[in-house]
């Protein structure tokens, strides 16, 4: 079942709807037509009451001013393009250089997470729409794309990508939910324990640069292949110049295949990632500073993100996953977060 209600209007007047997404089982998800961002994912916990899992913010207002992509659909090009271009058939292509002044980050000062999203309900799924133009924070053609949000009676919040392009250009799109299986504003979560299905990531050095090169995590501070708590390791001098996780992991295998699982003892909730995308960068909200849903405080490891995505700056490294889209060709990717009680750590 889909219902919606207005959310306000942003700063320029525009209207912004919240949809709710819900299921049989009384589960449900708001999203916004602003940024496309996913507010809300709402699941029983070990003693039968509802939990919100997901940060965000309780208006508009909170969205526009915040930096930090609470829930955010991410685009065009999700992650970063280091340098703040990327090249295109023997061109080079300058882009918003939103991060540092040398790097664009997650589409730009006014990436997807900053528009109003056009929606439309299609049966149980919402569908959220939107043409970014030529030029829209330097990147080319324009971009017709749409994201469809559909909730099952199993708890599993599958989020669709299509995009098509009038001129060739990149595209990576993902979402920046974050995550406290505990609650959103309840504490942080380093005792809760994760397990990601990758044997390598893609090595960066100061600030926050992709090399190019994919390096073995096996037995470093980023192997996740059997569960441990995200606090394990965090303190590692690896992890140092992020001051926590921030790191793309290359998630083995191809097609939508289960990628990662966190759980929280306290309330059994475990969160399942299936995805088709090659890569997840692992965020632990390392920077995370501000005030959110019910007056919350959101700091340091409140939260983790599982972004499925390409690889960051793929379209400078030719080793990595193709990130260009052509006239003609239709750009799709799937990513479904699944949330279940488990009594212990779901297998």
């Amino acid at each position: 079942m889909i219902s919606s209600r207005s959310f306000g209007a942003t700063a320029q007047g525009e209207a912004v709807i919240r949809f709710r997404l819900q299921n049989a089982q009384g589960a449900h998800a708001d999203i916004l037509t602003f940024g496309a961002t996913v507010q809300s994912f709402c699941a029983a916990g070990r003693d039968g009451r509802l939990l919100d899992v997901a940060l965000g913010y309780d208006d508009v207002a909170g969205y526009e001013a915040g930096d930090a992509y609470l829930g955010a659909a991410l685009g065009r090009y999700a992650n970063r393009l280091c340098g703040a271009h990327y090249t295109l058939d023997d061109k080079t292509v300058a882009v918003s250089a939103n991060e540092g002044g040398h790097t664009c980050l997650h589409g730009g000062f006014l990436g997807f997470h900053k528009h109003v999203w056009q929606a439309d309900i299609q049966g149980d799924t919402l569908l959220l729409s939107r043409l970014s133009p030529d030029g829209e924070e330097g990147f080319t053609g324009d971009l017709s794309v749409q994201i469809a949000y559909t909730l099952t009676d199993d708890n599993a919040l599958r989020i669709r990508y299509r995009a098509e392009t009038t001129a060739p250009t990149v595209v990576n799109l993902s979402n920046h939910c974050y995550f406290n299986l505990n609650g959103q504003g309840r504490g942080d979560i380093l005792g809760q324990v994760a397990q990601i299905m990758a044997k390598g990531y893609t090595e960066t050095v100061p600030p926050m640069r992709t090399t190019g090169r994919i390096l073995p995590l096996n037995a470093t501070s980023l192997d996740f292949t059997s569960p441990k708590p995200f606090g394990r390791d965090i303190a590692d001098p690896l992890l140092a110049p992020t001051r926590g996780y921030d790191h793309n992991l290359v998630l083995d295998g191809a097609g939508l295949r289960r990628a990662a699982a966190a759980w929280c003892p306290q309330t059994g909730l475990a969160l399942t990632l299936h995805t088709d995308a090659p890569g997840m960068q692992l965020y632990t909200a390392n920077f995370l500073s501000t005030m959110g849903k019910g007056g919350a405080a959101y700091g340091t490891h409140s939260a983790f993100c599982l972004e499925a995505q390409n690889f960051p700056d793929a379209p400078n490294h030719a080793a990595f996953p193709p990130a260009i889209l052509r006239p003609g060709e239709v750009y799709q990717t799937e990513t479904v977060y699944t949330l279940a009680l488990a009594e212990e750590f779901p297998g």
